[in-house]
């Protein structure tokens, strides 16, 4: 497979959109909920994500926005969903005694749940969306070399195939999301900028593309899914206090923010799915975002009308 890099750094300008708008359309809190994430959402509009209860166990639920949610625990104190596909499977992490980011498990919607192996051997990382062929990407940590290392694979049906790597001088390798035509969205550490601790990518057909977001003080830029129109879901920090949710659009090189009112210390954006709807968490609630308010799933409060700015990227290859 031909790895060429390809550099993409973005330099930032605002861009009003006067008289544009986009709603966020509120997710129910499951019951006993005191935080709710909403991390995925699949073309039919149902979601899926993780709460937190009063005795500080995290569990996962999925269903419709306005409720009536199916719950579930997989991990004894903590279940993560991340994604799920039109069939309603759900991939996530459950946290387990001798594991660093988890157990990676896949749940079907009949409620059976395997786990990804590599030869036989539990995996300790992150996976990716499933898309319906089985087909997934992920990460997992290797603690076969010192110090330890985070490598991307490829997987399928619950099973590790191969690696995935990136020509990037990185150390942590966390691919997110796999298309239907192979295209790969994550992001990754790279250790030849120092001013940056992780940046965002795109492998397609054998070429990387890295991306940070366009604020001087983004550290962090992180890229989790992607739809077939090419919008690219993904946060950023300062590796501080400040925090946003954004999507990028790849055929116009530009992002638009996610702003959530009230949000003070963290907004997250999930999944999208076809018709570019978004799962968003935030310190403010969980909610679908939705650029277009006449396609929007009906939840079960009132929707929100937020406005919708854009910041332009330009781009310079190296």
């Amino acid at each position: 497979m031909r790895l060429t890099a390809a550099l993409v750094i973005m330099a930032a300008c605002w861009m009003p959109c006067a008289a544009l708008a986009a709603t966020l359309v509120p997710v129910a809190d499951p019951p006993g909920s005191i935080q709710t994430w909403a991390t995925g959402i699949n073309d039919l509009d149902v979601v899926t994500g993780y709460f937190e209860t009063s005795d500080q166990k995290i569990h996962g639920f999925v269903g419709t926005l306005s409720g009536g949610y199916d719950i579930f625990d997989i991990g004894a104190n903590v279940t993560e969903p991340r994604f799920i596909n039109n069939h309603g499977t759900i991939t996530g992490v459950a946290l387990a005694d001798g594991f660093l980011a988890g157990q990676q498990f896949v749940r079907k919607a009949d409620g059976s749940v395997s786990f990804v192996k590599r030869d036989g051997v539990l995996l300790d990382g992150n996976p990716g969306a499933e898309l319906s062929s089985g087909d997934f990407v992920g990460d997992y940590w290797d603690n076969s070399v010192t110090p330890a290392v985070v490598r991307g694979y490829y997987g399928h049906k619950s099973r590790y195939r191969s690696d995935l790597t990136i020509s990037a001088n990185t150390n942590r390798t966390r691919p997110r999301y796999l298309s239907r035509v192979g295209t790969v969205v994550g992001y990754f550490r790279d250790l030849d900028d120092t001013d940056k601790a992780y940046r965002g990518f795109i492998l397609k057909e054998g070429v990387l593309t890295v991306y940070d977001y366009p604020d001087p003080q983004a550290v962090n830029t992180q890229f989790f899914s992607m739809n077939a129109k090419g919008m690219v879901t993904g946060d950023w920090d300062d590796n501080g206090s400040i925090n946003g949710a954004f999507v990028y659009d790849t055929v116009s090189a530009t992002y638009q923010p996610i702003l959530v009112p009230g949000a003070t210390s963290f907004t997250f954006a999930g999944q999208i799915n076809k018709a570019g709807h978004v799962a968003v968490a935030s310190d403010a609630g969980s909610f679908v975002y939705c650029p277009k308010a006449r396609n929007c799933p009906s939840g079960a409060r009132a929707a929100i009308e937020i406005p919708l700015i854009s910041l332009s990227a330009l781009k310079n290859r190296h």
